[in-house]
């Protein structure tokens, strides 16, 4: 394990707890066709699945008043039906329910939509499993570090010695370093082949058993 038994422990979602990538990238798909980019097979866009949303507007030259158009099109398509196209990932509800009795204090740490993150947890019914649910909010949070400050500030501030991140993608590594947390990568998620080994996560595990024993 990273650190004995962590008291607290920020996940991220899409690519970590959710196989999110077909409601994500299909409401990326229609987002994108609304300014103007046509995309054939919505799966080419799995690379989105993680980023803030901003960020993977402006990798596909969508920036501006365009890259707000795009946004407004993506969290209209993703609310009402990207959220449900999604599936919890094999051992993760089990694994959330023998944290949260143990006592551990759970919250969740996304680049998604802060309401949009709490309409996936209440639709799969894992959100009674979190103490806090921290998101993007545009124009106040975007950035991953950003959103774990807000996810440490409503659980008070914990020690970081005593905490640690779980994520899938190098934005979660840098997100919980700048803050002193320890980072878990998941090998399952939606990185690029590379991208965490040179984001250097404390640790890398390749299945639900492993993170299991590495949360103790």
């Amino acid at each position: 394990m990273v650190r004995p038994a962590p008291a607290v422990i920020l996940f991220d979602m899409d690519g970590t707890l959710f196989d999110s990538a077909p409601g994500i990238t299909r409401s990326m798909a229609h987002a994108l066709g609304e300014v103007g980019v046509a995309i054939e097979d919505p799966a080419e866009l799995r690379w989105c699945v993680g980023p803030p949303l901003a960020e993977n507007f402006a990798r596909l030259g969508v920036t501006g008043d365009r890259a707000e158009t795009a946004r407004l099109a993506y969290r209209a398509h993703y609310d009402a039906i990207g959220a449900f196209d999604n599936a919890v990932f094999s051992g993760v509800p089990a694994l959330l329910d023998r944290l949260h009795r143990e006592g551990r204090t759970l919250a969740v740490a996304t680049s998604k939509a802060e309401h949009a993150a709490g309409i996936v947890l209440d639709h799969f019914g894992l959100r009674p499993c979190f103490s806090v649910v921290a998101g993007a909010i545009a124009g106040l949070r975007v950035h991953k570090h950003e959103v774990v400050a807000h996810a440490l500030q409503g659980l008070g501030h914990p020690d970081p010695a005593t905490a640690v991140l779980v994520g899938d993608r190098r934005h979660d590594v840098v997100g919980a370093r700048v803050h002193g947390l320890a980072c878990i990568a998941v090998t399952w998620g939606y990185a690029e082949p590379g991208e965490l080994a040179a984001a250097g996560p404390d640790l890398v595990v390749s299945s639900i058993e492993a993170l299991n024993d590495a949360l103790g």
